[in-house]
């Protein structure tokens, strides 16, 4: 079945061209498709001019994401080109981020103090909520550009200023010309907070490579790796921010924290957690409408009800995997929201966290939230459609699959 979005790439001629290039020319194709492990180390050390690379499976991660992209990922000949850039480039963070940490051994004895999370289904509200609490002026969160190059530290004399500002600049504005529609979805700005999956994908070991490919073999491995190392190179990585730009706490937001929260809390012991809920009718048709234009960007053939699929066990999954570890920590400082209360009163459900957490609301910051609900209403950058049938889903399917999770945290339907 011909995928509807498809049709937000017809004006891109000159990747039509370089993609039938690519066909034109298999010896060119095969080139960028059985580009190796090793090719791509030596490429990131010759880029970010250091050889240490830090310690863990990364070079197995890859190995298992490079044969899946192979076998099941049907890029194009620039569908390659980007799945190449994107694993360089995150070697290339980790050589940075190495020789950063090797640098200031201070950035070390940084402490991360009562952080908080925000996590919960894809499409569920967590990037409004983080961005709300960005507007606290003692919260500290990670920009996009610090994403995308989290090392070497940016100082407060340099943190509206730094080249890499400018380089995610012009990345975005690529984004928004390969997918117009995109900004509706998820609007990006290099200098607005942003999810810290991308430090994450710095590990290797993170679900945000599924964004560019269906990855079934890596996929299953990383369910079953213990978590720790990862989530300790990550905890580096806001130490090493942190060093440049510190805060009273960070307020940091990713879906995936949801499938490791025994983790989260081993590393920061000292979090609190903020768990969003909302109407799965609602965030699997969304969330596979965001995958799907995602792929686009590296594949030309996608078929929208196996991405369906895919997103409907991803999410089941992370709200089964959610809800076993709110059974075993069930001590640990949570605090639910539902999207429909968030929209609703976004300011009263900011100042109910507030209060559950113990911090307080000051008068600078309602009048930030004040003028960034002002600056940002709801569909400011247009609607986002979406239908389950679209997806090959149906309603009762979709029901089933979360009854447990819809009783639990008595999460409504939305219209």
């Amino acid at each position: 079945m011909e995928c509807r979005s498809y049709q937000i790439r017809n004006h891109l001629w000159f990747e039509g061209a370089l993609n039938l290039f690519g066909s034109v020319f298999p010896r060119s194709y095969s080139a960028r498709r059985d580009r190796s492990v090793e090719s791509m180390l030596i490429a990131a050390s010759r880029r970010g001019g250091h050889v240490d690379f830090g310690g863990g499976k990364f070079q197995e991660a890859i190995t298992l994401l490079l044969d899946d992209f192979r076998q099941y990922g049907k890029l194009t000949y620039v569908g390659w080109g980007r799945v190449h850039d994107i694993i360089t480039t995150h070697l290339t963070n980790r050589l940075t981020i190495e020789h950063s940490l090797k640098q200031e051994p201070g950035i070390l004895e940084e402490e991360i103090q009562r952080p908080i999370f925000v996590l919960g289904m894809p499409r569920s509200g967590t990037t409004l909520m983080q961005r709300l609490l960005a507007t606290d002026p003692t919260n500290r969160s990670m920009r996009f550009w610090e994403g995308l190059r989290p090392a070497p530290p940016a100082t407060p004399e340099t943190w509206h200023t730094d080249p890499r500002i400018a380089r995610s600049q012009r990345l975005i504005r690529a984004m928004r010309y390969a997918l117009p529609d995109y900004n509706a979805l998820h609007p990006l700005a290099a200098q607005a907070p942003d999810e810290c999956r991308m430090l994450f994908m710095n590990t290797f070991m993170s679900t945000g490579f599924s964004l560019l490919a269906p990855l079934p073999t890596y996929n299953e491995w990383l369910k079953t790796q213990d978590m720790t190392d990862a989530y300790a190179h990550y905890r580096r990585q806001l130490q090493l921010l942190q060093f440049g730009y510190r805060r009273e706490r960070w307020v940091l937001k990713s879906p995936p924290h949801a499938r490791n929260l025994e983790v989260l809390l081993k590393i920061f012991p000292d979090a609190s957690i903020i768990c969003m809920h909302r109407d799965p009718l609602k965030v699997v048709p969304s969330a596979t409408s965001l995958s799907t234009r995602m792929r686009l960007l590296f594949s030309d053939s996608i078929d929208p009800h196996i991405m369906g699929r895919e997103l409907l066990a991803y999410c089941e999954n992370l709200t089964s995997r959610l809800m076993s570890a709110r059974d075993t920590l069930s001590s640990a400082p949570f605090h639910d929201v539902h999207y429909t209360d968030l929209v609703r009163d976004p300011q009263g459900t900011v100042e109910g966290i507030y209060e559950r957490f113990g911090l307080h609301v000051g008068a600078t910051f309602r009048d930030a939230m004040d003028t960034w609900l002002t600056d940002n209403p709801q569909h400011k950058h247009g609607i986002h459609r979406y239908s389950l049938s679209e997806y090959g889903l149906e309603r009762e399917q979709v029901l089933r699959a979360f009854a447990d999770y819809r009783a639990r945290f008595t999460v409504r339907s939305e219209k």
